[in-house]
């Protein structure tokens, strides 16, 4: 048998040894990965092969060539964060083991694009969630308006029965100018009437015969001597919803100081 046939017959540990003038070549894979010294990045540690995760260890774990590389198993998520307030945009995330530039661990931000928009900013009532907390304008909001509640719903409301709120509570408005919430033809836009309880309708401070709006209102001249006619003078004149004692309907009084003396008299000589 020829001594190259011998050689092929020989264990490969031996024909390795024979091969290098007697000294002993290293293991194909000294740390039992399955993975031989030609492919395996660091025949001392099993964990280090092609096939292995990477990790954030400053390892290059796959045998790739890359150390911490995107996508490694135990990488922190990163997000963008455009507004420079410390909260990422959540539809951003990387996954890496150092930050890349503009990058924050916080994926929180509802609005990326305004710092004043954030987890933990103060909310305002200005119908925007500016602490991302999913809620608009809630209790406790800042900025909030003064409502009125309007029970007989005129549009106005009483000024004794009020809220803070960021929009009025169903039955409540901004105006506070009812003088009487039980019945909505009182309110400052309602007409004045004369009526018999003397009841301020339009809200302005005055009834009846003291307002000078009121519809209904009879002009009463003076009748001095009582004869039923009044003395045509204006300046003598009044506006009020009942005849008031002295007064009368009439103004063709000539004379309103003689009681003989009025268009129903006799004429006499």
């Amino acid at each position: 048998m020829r001594s190259s046939q011998l050689l092929l017959l020989l264990p490969s540990a031996l024909l390795v040894q024979a091969c290098n003038g007697g000294e002993q070549e290293p293991p194909l894979d000294a740390d039992g990965d399955h993975w031989v010294r030609w492919v395996d990045c660091d025949e001392r540690d099993p964990e280090v092969h092609p096939f292995a995760d990477e990790r954030c260890d400053e390892v290059d774990n796959d045998c790739d060539g890359q150390v911490d590389e995107e996508g490694a198993v135990d990488a922190p998520l990163w997000y963008f964060d455009a507004d420079l307030d410390g909260h990422g945009d959540p539809d951003t995330a990387l996954a890496l083991c150092e930050p890349p530039v503009g990058y924050v661990a916080d994926g929180d931000d509802c609005n990326d694009n305004n710092a004043e928009i954030r987890p933990g900013a103060t909310e305002l009532c200005d119908a925007v969630d500016n602490d991302c907390d999913g809620e608009i304008d809630e209790p406790g909001a800042v900025g909030p308006g003064t409502y009125y509640r309007d029970a007989d719903e005129d549009g106005f409301g009483d000024p004794g029965h009020r809220e803070e709120a960021c929009a009025p509570s169903d039955g409540f408005v901004d105006d506070n100018t009812d003088c009487d919430d039980t019945r909505a033809d009182v309110n400052p836009d309602a007409p004045e009437v004369c009526d018999p309880f003397d009841v301020d309708e339009d809200c302005d401070g005055a009834a009846d015969d003291l307002d000078d709006d009121a519809e209904g209102l009879t002009t009463w001249y003076a009748d001095a001597d009582a004869d039923t006619y009044g003395d045509p003078d204006p300046g003598l004149a009044v506006s009020a919803c009942e005849q008031p004692q002295g007064f009368a309907d009439d103004a063709d009084d000539c004379d309103d100081g003689r009681r003989t003396v009025n268009p129903e008299a006799r004429e006499v000589c």
